[in-house]
């Protein structure tokens, strides 16, 4: 029962993830180009205007991206569902518009206070299109989501991706527009995916019209907004402190390092994606979940801890191959930012008891908490430490949120942990992290085939601790992909 349960889990996550990858994979195949034609200052403008874009998002959403899941699966009535959709993209139009034009008027006042200068204006102005074309097609794409039409949401995010890839080709690369170019491409595309996602909505809900239902997902979804508000200082405070500390330049190499770790949320958002309906599928079976969570915890660990231990290994020579020199100093931040994404991922894994005791409140205390810590160590650290210290902070600030959730959750659902075998498989982790730093100073070709190596041993020496039952699945899995390892029969 519980392996059906965790292949279930595992296939929700794989077809929530793909697209999210591939855009990702895709966009990553830029850094070549943009490290060859943009200087770290202008990486460090554009982390900055990211920053701006992704906290005027948080405001102007209106938290109406949660309330849409809550409305909309209220009722069963195809209407119900229409307007639910609709309603919310008539509320984040308005919200779209406000934010359109009270940034355009103060557009001045937004580039002095983000970038120190009021040349960046039009930067600004570009940025502030880019955020208000993604607050619009919020609804759109919830509706792909909650009818599971994952091969459309899969090959619309992956033509969007393209045009981008192809747009930001000819205005760097070709027209060698820059970072104005950067962000115009950024524009176009965007307008490119808004188009497709909001023809498929016209074209799969027959509009419908409820005032009254607008109001309830503005209602609902306000008091979220202050949790979003302290996410997003957790995962943007320190590039804003390290500006303050340490300039743009700084700031554009720090960014690129965050980049690469980041690939690590595209796995972990894949699995938070199947893993919220998955958990609330439970709420009434909360017996079995006791169990079952556990080995949840259990295999994200060390499924997720592999993808970490290689941004580790593989972080130096990732960065020389895809990067010019004055980037290479961002290997140093890429393995602490991929192990702060892990982090984020057992944080939603201990959230279920709190869910199931409606103790939203409580959750949002812990992501105030978090905040106020993220801050304060960005304060203390950067000024001694510039990158290394701001990427403590962040890992530091995500582990709070994981221990705090558990401790507070256990009280609501008791989850049985096999923390012996979770221990041994961190230790284990560990010193392979702290091999990861002596083997700086290698040559490349060296450094990635000691990398191999490390991995190589990390991998069977983790075959161990499993315990029989694991390790006869492990078997059988090698067994059908790779037809070797004799299988004894035994019952799971």
């Amino acid at each position: 029962m519980i392996s059906m349960q965790l292949k279930r889990l595992a296939r929700g996550a794989a077809i929530y993830g793909t697209g999210v990858v591939l855009n990702r994979f895709i966009t990553l195949l830029l850094l070549p180009l943009f490290t060859a034609y943009l200087s770290p200052k202008e990486f460090g403008i554009i982390a900055i205007l990211t920053m701006l874009s992704g906290l005027l998002s948080c405001i102007f959403s209106l938290g109406v991206g949660v309330s849409i899941g809550i409305y909309y699966f209220i009722g069963t009535g195809i209407k119900q569902k229409a307007e639910t959709i609709w309603m919310a993209t008539f509320v984040l139009a308005l919200a779209s518009v406000s934010l359109l034009t009270v940034g355009v008027l103060g557009s001045e006042k937004l580039a002095f206070s983000a970038l120190g200068s009021i040349e960046y204006r039009f930067l600004v102005i570009l940025a502030l299109v880019n955020t208000s074309l993604e607050i619009l097609t919020q609804p759109s794409i919830s509706y792909l989501q909650f009818e599971e039409k994952s091969t459309q949401f899969v090959i619309n995010s992956v033509v969007t991706t393209h045009i981008t890839l192809g747009r930001s080709k000819l205005f760097i690369a070709v027209l060698e527009k820059g970072i104005i170019g950067l962000m115009e491409a950024g524009v176009i595309s965007r307008l490119f995916s808004f188009i497709i996602y909001i023809s498929i909505m016209v074209g799969s809900l027959k509009l419908s019209i409820n005032l009254h239902l607008a109001k309830k997902l503005i209602k609902t979804g306000l008091p979220y907004v202050t949790g979003a508000l302290c996410f997003f200082l957790i995962q943007y405070a320190d590039r804003y402190m390290l500006e303050i500390f340490c300039g743009l330049k700084v700031v554009g190499i720090y960014s690129v390092g965050y980049s690469l770790g980041m690939v690590m949320i595209l796995f972990v958002a894949a699995f938070s994606s199947a893993w919220t309906p998955y958990f609330n599928s439970f709420v009434n079976n909360q017996q079995e979940a006791k169990n079952l969570f556990g080995k949840v915890l259990e295999y994200y660990i060390m499924g997720m801890g592999v993808l970490c231990l290689c941004m580790f290994l593989f972080a130096m020579p990732v960065v020389v191959i895809m990067t010019t020199v004055p980037f290479y100093g961002a290997y140093t931040v890429v393995g602490l930012i991929a192990l702060s994404q892990l982090l984020y991922g057992c944080y939603i894994i201990f959230l279920p008891g709190l869910y199931y005791a409606k103790k939203s409140g409580k959750v949002n205390l812990i992501i105030i908490l978090a905040s106020c810590i993220n801050i304060l160590l960005n304060l203390i650290l950067v000024p001694k430490w510039d990158m290394l210290g701001a990427t403590l902070a962040t890992v530091v600030s995500f582990l709070f949120m994981a221990v705090a959730t558990h401790f507070t959750a256990k009280k609501y659902l008791v989850i049985n942990f096999d923390w012996l075998k979770i221990t041994k498989y961190i230790i284990l982790w560990g010193l392979c992290v702290i091999l990861s730093y002596q083997i700086q100073g290698q040559t490349i070709t060296r450094q990635i085939l000691i990398a191999l190596l490390i991995i190589s041993s990390f991998l069977c020496t983790c075959y161990f601790i499993l315990d029989d039952k694991e390790k006869f699945y492990f078997k059988k899995l090698c067994h059908a992909i790779y037809g070797f390892g004799k299988l004894k029969s035994k019952k799971c």
